[in-house]
């Protein structure tokens, strides 16, 4: 796509005891860590080569994932929350 896109995995709630002092433990690092291996290495099956990718809707193309950071901020999707004072 020519540029670092902005491609979000948002995973389902993680286990209150994967959370110590307010960031992520490293075991549960360690197993997402391996399972992002595998997406991004790719597998195959019944004939079908599988990767994760990330599909740009302006463009209508799609970019294979080559990297992978964990966001600072741990909690809810704030980005769709009505503004405090919001009416």
């Amino acid at each position: 796509m020519g540029t670092k896109s902005g491609g979000r995995i948002f995973w389902p709630t993680i286990p209150t005891a994967d959370i110590v002092v307010n960031s992520y433990s490293a075991g549960w690092k360690a197993a997402v860590a391996s399972l992002m291996t595998l997406m991004k290495a790719g597998f195959t099956n019944a004939g079908i080569a599988w990767t994760l990718a990330i599909f740009s809707r302006k463009h209508l193309t799609t970019s294979s994932v080559t990297n992978y950071s964990f966001s600072p901020l741990i909690g809810y999707q704030g980005k769709r929350r009505k503004p405090t004072g919001a009416v």
